[in-house]
C-alpha cells in the first residue's frame, strides 16, 4: 500500500491481533513508482485520459491530450494524499496542484502537460497495462499522443481526426472489446 489507507488496515490488524492473531504490519511501499503495477491499478480506479479539441470562436482553437489524476486532499483516515501524489507528479514530470480549495472536499490534481510526460506514462503502461475499460480509452489517447509527437494536431485534417477519436472515449464509448483480458490471469495452467 502507498496511501494513508494503510491506517485502516493497521487498525484492522490491531483489532485482530488483540484477539490473539499474529499479523505483522508492513510499512508503506516506498519503492519507485515505475517499479511495479500499483500506479496502473490507481489509474484504473481514478485516472482520466482526456482529449480536447475546440474550434476557434470566442477563444482560440485548442487541442490538448492529457492524463489527469484527482484525489481528495485528506484521506478518510485524516492522512494527507500530497506525498503519494507528489511521487506520481515527479514521475510524470508534473506538479501537484490544489483544486476546489474553498469547498468541503478540497482536492489535489496531477496532470500531464507535455508530450514527453505522456510518453513516460505510455512507457509505464506498456510494462504495467490497465485492465478496466479505461484501457480502451488509453489506446485511443495514446494514438492522439503519437499524432501530437508528429505535429499532426496542427493541421485541420489532424484536428478533424482528433475530434473523431475524442468522440469515442470516456462517457462517449459505446463499443467495449475485452480482448486485452485474455492473458490477465492464467487460471488453467
Amino acid at each position: 500500500m502507498r496511501t494513508p489507507k494503510i491506517n485502516a488496515l493497521y487498525r484492522l490488524i490491531d483489532h485482530l491481533n488483540a484477539k490473539e492473531e499474529k499479523i505483522q504490519k508492513l510499512p508503506l511501499d516506498d519503492s519507485p513508482i515505475n517499479s511495479n503495477g500499483w500506479l496502473s491499478g490507481f489509474i484504473d480506479a481514478d485516472g482520466h485520459f482526456s482529449i480536447r479539441a475546440t474550434e476557434a470562436g470566442k477563444y482560440p482553437a485548442r487541442v490538448e491530450c492529457k492524463f489527469e489524476l484527482v484525489q481528495r486532499q485528506s484521506d478518510i483516515s485524516g492522512g494527507n494524499m500530497f506525498g503519494i501524489l507528489s511521487k506520481i507528479a515527479d514521475f510524470l514530470c508534473s506538479v501537484v496542484k490544489e483544486t476546489t480549495v474553498s469547498t468541503k472536499t478540497p482536492q489535489f490534481r496531477v496532470r500531464t502537460t507535455s508530450v514527453n510526460a505522456n510518453y513516460i506514462l505510455m512507457n509505464y503502461l506498456t510494462d504495467y497495462p490497465l485492465f478496466s475499460s479505461k484501457y480502451l480509452d488509453y489506446l485511443v489517447w495514446s494514438d492522439v499522443v503519437k499524432m501530437f509527437n508528429k505535429g499532426e494536431h496542427k493541421s485541420q485534417q489532424g484536428r478533424d481526426r482528433i475530434n473523431k477519436f475524442k468522440s469515442t472515449i470516456n462517457d462517449n464509448r459505446t463499443i467495449f472489446i475485452w480482448d486485452h483480458l485474455n492473458n490477465f490471469y492464467s487460471l488453467y495452467e
